[in-house]
């Protein structure tokens, strides 16, 4: 009922990594999803290469976004390994490589309840990985995770970047945006306040 973002106007450059950054409450994790297509704007439309996002069919547009939320759902009775069910081999392929790139293999005959925090949050990840979209949102990816493992998330994203994603993330961190990061949005009460 209240509105939170107005006339905001982004261009994300392809094939970047890009942090949303700013204090708390200021509609990162809004704006995300909205070009997740979790929320649908009241005014304004959202494109990605030159099309409507909400003209394209969910399952279009599955294909070509991949989106770590800020907090998820953790089924109970369900293994890390059940989480994709039957695979074809393709896809099977990008799974392992998913959870290698996470080091979640290890984790593989667990249940996902019975992990840790930032453990669920590298299985997580790696989902969201495996979905090999060209767009890859993530929101406050380093939540949970130890320094060494915030480095090396960081350093995946850069890796995705070189393969040819483009990565948009919302974080706290301003040393982690600015060491890893191609380009900042500063946002403050819903609008961006700079951009470089």
């Amino acid at each position: 009922d209240k509105l939170v973002v107005k006339n905001l106007s982004l261009k994300f450059p392809k094939n970047k990594v890009i942090a949303l950054i700013g204090p708390n409450g200021c509609c990162k994790s809004t704006t995300l999803k909205a070009v997740a297509r979790l929320l649908k704007p009241k005014q304004g439309s959202i494109t990605h290469k030159g099309q409507d996002i909400w003209q394209k069919s969910p399952k279009e547009y599955a294909q070509e976004l991949a989106f770590l939320p800020q907090q998820h759902l953790v089924p109970e009775g369900i293994k890390v390994r059940e989480f994709w069910g039957k695979l074809s081999q393709k896809d099977e392929e990008l799974v392992n490589w998913a959870m290698a790139q996470t080091q979640t293999a290890e984790l593989a005959q667990q249940l996902v309840s019975d992990l840790s925090g930032g453990q669920q949050q590298r299985v997580f990840l790696a989902m969201t990985l495996a979905q090999d979209a060209e767009l890859v949102l993530l929101d406050e990816p380093t939540t949970y995770l130890d320094l060494n493992r915030q480095a090396e998330l960081m350093g995946m994203m850069r890796q995705m970047q070189q393969n040819g994603k483009t990565v948009i993330t919302v974080l706290h961190d301003l040393n982690q945006a600015c060491r890893y990061c191609d380009h900042l949005i500063v946002m403050k009460k819903g609008a961006v306040m700079a951009q470089g």
